[in-house]
């Protein structure tokens, strides 16, 4: 192909010496391409195309910055953001203490593009052959962006950074070689924008293409809004020269209709489906694009049926907990897989992060899942929203630690609690009652910490089993704690666990769980209450929030329990996407050591002490607290 056409065309542009400029090869990285085309000019004959610069001042613009910091405890602060005039050479930042960039050549660039080739159709097929050629001088030179919070211009120019480059050319790479891969990602970091740009690109300049688009709602998905997904490419589509389209015309009978977009010149396809168990099963694709996926509920059965719908699938989220399809493919070892993490992001920084996370919105949780791709922290509608598993110069308390204060210290009795399963888990964790270090004392104004040291679940384990359990360790047992309204039910045999923990004559029998003839040792008297649920979760967050104890996990010891407390969350409401917290929390895996946990802060927190009654005894009736019963 000849390429001095495309040289001459490019310096009647008037580029400018002055233009920060992009090179298109893609260097040393890979698994990235800029293009599918095999005719495609090499990377060195497309032009060079205006990037971003951050603004700078000359000397007088107003500028924002963090004028005072006010400590609130508990790692919070109140951030006050005020305005100054800028010394020259500081760059500019927003209202919001982002960098401010400037565009301006980018814009200037395009200009010339679109009126050289407004009515010059050899101009139009030469920009053809540029784009087609490259993805990123597509992206760069005719893609535009929405944004309702940009003021007063919320119609921008799509200039990608450096770490947009790399995702636009590995999803390009991933369509080519039919891989399927994860994208994790901070808010806001345009990877929406990208896939519906790697989009629109495939179904404009390649044929018979079958693009497709995933998300859980209906208006997440194609509402003709611009949250929706194919709102985007629509508002793409219409911010690009007519001549580029591939023949697609909005609201056109047989051509854009809802959750459909077809463009007649190239018989490409883009279309819209909703993240359900049976989504796509039936139905065959050049490329899928699953968006929010780790928010998906039954994502187990969506991702078995989407397994044969197209070679390349792209699944991109904001973590929503260490659990689900997402989770298990992103932490995959040797997953195929690209993080946005915030900090990458060229107009973010410290100060912004810090003003941020200190608003009055935004909590750990929330930071977690929204910009810290914090897996273990970032469960919608945490049940424990106040437990903390990090350490930093802001934190004053982490509920996880290691060294000497989480490991077992013979010269303090030991306790144990379970949450007892005949179906499910049978969850044990062991714990002291340990003086709190005198540095944390006077600033958490407690002396004693509640101390898990060791777990233990499994399933198809009996009474025996668990009193074997207990008499195998050498610890000097203070109380043993269990669920009492498990340990009263009767088994077939007219027997509960209570009568088998406690009973003196047990001989040694085989065990199931053990494999092998066991001895369950001496009798285990346990303890334990019947508090309403909403009771001990509250008794809970007393004691996270260092009300009488403060409690404690060793991370190495307890790792399994941590991950239940980080994870245990109410149900979302399926319109508001908004936990229930007015309902009980899940009943799921993280229950059960969640529960244990409750059982042992109840019996420690809770008014009573007293032993239980034998279950035929127990009066369900609720007595009102008036009757000081």
């Amino acid at each position: 192909m000849e390429t001095a056409p495309c040289a001459e065309y490019l310096d009647s542009c008037g580029k400018s010496r002055n233009m920060p400029l992009v090179p298109l090869g893609v260097g040393a990285m890979t698994e990235n391409l800029l293009t599918l085309w095999e005719e495609a000019l090499a990377p060195e004959f497309i032009p060079k195309y205006p990037t971003y610069a951050l603004a700078c001042a000359k000397g007088g613009e107003q500028t924002f910055y963090i004028s005072d910091e006010i400590k609130l405890g508990n790692g919070r602060a109140r951030v006050i953001v005020s305005e100054r005039a800028a010394e020259p050479g500081e760059l500019l930042r927003d209202s919001i203490l982002r960098y401010i960039p400037d565009w301006s050549d980018n814009f200037l660039y395009r200009i010339k593009i679109l009126d050289k080739c407004r009515s010059d159709p050899d101009s139009q097929s030469v920009v053809w052959i540029y784009c087609k050629s490259s993805i990123l001088y597509f992206a760069n030179v005719f893609c535009w962006s929405f944004d309702p919070r940009r003021h007063p211009r919320k119609r921008t120019p799509f200039v990608s950074y450096e770490f947009q480059d790399d995702l636009l050319t590995w999803l390009l790479w991933m369509v080519r070689y039919g891989r399927s891969g994860v994208g994790e990602k901070s808010r806001d970091m345009g990877m929406s924008w990208i896939a519906v740009i790697v989009g629109v690109y495939l179904a404009i300049f390649y044929d018979d293409m079958e693009i497709l688009y995933m998300s859980m709602r209906q208006e997440d998905v194609d509402d003709r809004g611009m949250k929706s997904l194919l709102g985007k490419v629509r508002f793409l589509l219409n911010n690009i020269p007519e001549w580029m389209r591939a023949g697609w015309v909005e609201k056109m009978q047989g051509i854009d209709t809802e959750m459909d977009i077809k463009f007649p010149e190239t018989h490409s396809t883009i279309n819209g489906i909703l993240s359900r168990g049976t989504a796509g099963r039936s139905g065959r694709a050049t490329v899928c694009f699953n968006d929010e996926f780790a928010f998906v509920e039954d994502s187990a059965n969506v991702l078995s049926a989407l397994s044969e719908l197209a070679d390349a699938k792209l699944y991109l989220s904001t973590p929503a907990g260490p659990f689900g399809a997402f989770y298990e493919m992103a932490t995959a070892p040797g997953s195929l897989k690209r993080t946005l993490h915030w900090s990458t992001h060229p107009l973010k920084n410290p100060e912004w992060a810090l003003r941020r996370r200190n608003e009055l919105d935004m909590n750990e949780e929330i930071w977690a899942r929204e910009h810290e791709i914090n897996y273990e922290s970032s469960v919608v509608g945490r049940v424990f929203p106040e437990f903390i598993n990090h350490e930093g110069r802001d934190v004053l308390w982490s509920h996880v630690q290691e060294g000497d204060l989480v490991r077992y210290e013979p010269a303090y009795d030991v306790y144990d609690t379970s949450d007892l399963g005949i179906s499910d888990p049978c969850s044990t964790l062991w714990f002291q009652i340990k003086p709190i270090p005198p540095e944390f004392s006077a600033i958490l104004g407690t002396t004693e910490c509640i101390v898990f040291f060791e777990e233990h679940q499994a399933r198809n384990m009996t009474a025996f089993d668990l009193r074997y359990l207990f008499n195998e360790k050498d610890y000097r047992y203070r109380t043993h704690i269990l669920d009492f309204r498990t340990a009263t039910q009767r088994d077939s045999s007219g027997r509960t666990w209570l009568k088998n923990m406690e009973d003196p004559a047990i001989t040694p029998l085989f065990s199931t769980y053990f494999r092998r003839i066991i001895d369950p040792g001496k009798p285990i008297r346990v303890s334990g209450q019947r508090s309403p649920e909403r009771e001990t979760i509250q008794n809970m967050r007393n004691v996270l929030n260092h009300d009488r104890y403060s409690v404690v996990f060793s991370r190495q010891g307890c790792p399994e329990a941590i991950r239940a407390i980080l994870s245990w969350s109410f149900d979302l409401d399926r319109e508001t996407r908004k936990p229930k917290r007015n309902d009980s929390p899940r009943h799921d895996q993280w229950s059960h050591y969640c529960k244990a946990i409750l059982y042992a802060v109840d019996w420690l927190y809770g008014k009573s002490k007293k032993v239980e009654k034998p279950a035929e005894d127990w009066d369900f009736r609720v007595l009102p607290r008036a009757a000081g019963v």
